[in-house]
């Protein structure tokens, strides 16, 4: 209670008399280690029982993929599940129940996934830990016999997209000129760059690290997420210097935390509402002080408490 108090004091300044913010419908969420939801969706009971959340991912046509990945002390899992949900017909299917599914040890962490434009299947991207970011990217097939397998190192990933999927966007990492340069994602560690398109792979470079010395405060060596606007007119990322937004055609990302948040929180799990007037993100200060707030691009330096005690806002799309 204390912790949730004192998130509230420091970080938001609501006007007197004013309520939190509230969330879309649907959606769901995690609070207190528990799955919540709102709006007309059917929920398998395994996914309201389950705890230990780590990813609550939605992939579009209603399907939404979660985790569960409990760890011990020494960041070992103990258990470790990945299922996908159909939220409009209640459907659940679980694809990974195992500490090893990828057979390269449990030092790794899911950091994202997304459906191919078939909708036939789901890239999950692995990052291993300890070996300088090095990424793994798996296709899973959603049809049977539901298999899987590791793409090539040069295949090209796109982590986010507009709600017609005409604009994609995906952050990977790039060196800059003071170190080695590296052919593939897997390889490269320090600079970071982040790369647009309409429905080309080669797309936009928004911008880019040209000094690894003159590193500006939104190129860091990992975004932990990203998420294009429903219009497809820009993209909101995540690094561990804050909420950042630019524009598909270019520009100096726009920091849309107020400072003294940045300074005392980390964010992550960025979403945009539907309409595209609010962005959603998830703020943690410490292990047990963690929210969702709510954002306006369009009055950056402010942000609004949602939910206490709360992580991964998920709004499924049809």
């Amino acid at each position: 209670m204390r912790a949730s108090l004192a998130l509230t004091a420091l970080l938001i300044a609501l006007p007197l008399g004013a309520q939190p913010a509230d969330l879309p419908a649907p959606a769901l969420w995690v609070q207190d280690d528990q799955v919540h939801f709102q709006g007309n969706l059917k929920i398998p009971t395994a996914l309201l029982q389950a705890h230990h959340l780590g990813m609550l991912r939605a992939l579009g046509h209603g399907l939404v993929l979660w985790t569960v990945e409990e760890r011990d002390d020494m960041e070992n899992f103990v258990q470790f599940t990945c299922n996908i949900a159909n939220v409009t017909t209640g459907e659940d299917h679980r694809f990974f129940k195992d500490l090893d599914p990828f057979g390269i040890g449990t030092a790794w962490y899911l950091q994202r996934a997304q459906l191919t434009p078939s909708g036939r299947a789901v890239l999950l991207r692995v990052r291993l830990s300890g070996t300088g970011g090095f990424i793994n990217v798996y296709k899973l097939m959603l049809e049977p016999p539901f298999y899987w397998y590791e793409l090539p190192e040069d295949t090209v990933v796109w982590d986010s997209a507009s709600a017609d999927g005409s604009v994609q966007a995906r952050p990977y990492w790039a060196l800059t000129a003071d170190w080695r340069s590296a052919p593939t994602e897997r390889e490269a560690r320090y600079g970071t760059v982040i790369v647009a398109g309409k429905s080309t792979p080669q797309g936009r470079k928004l911008w880019e690290v040209r000094s690894w010395r003159q590193m500006p405060p939104y190129a860091q060596t990992d975004l932990t997420s990203t998420a294009v606007s429903p219009d497809g007119r820009h993209v909101a990322f995540t690094n561990p210097n804050g909420l950042w937004l630019v524009s598909v055609r270019g520009g100096e990302p726009r920091q849309l935390c107020p400072d003294d948040l940045v300074a005392a929180a980390t964010c992550d799990n960025v979403v945009w509402s539907p309409d595209g007037l609010d962005i959603y993100v998830t703020v943690t200060k410490s292990t047990d002080d963690v929210s969702l707030m709510r954002v306006d691009p369009a009055s950056p330096g402010q942000a609004q408490l949602v939910r206490p005690n709360s992580r991964l806002l998920c709004i499924p799309t049809p």
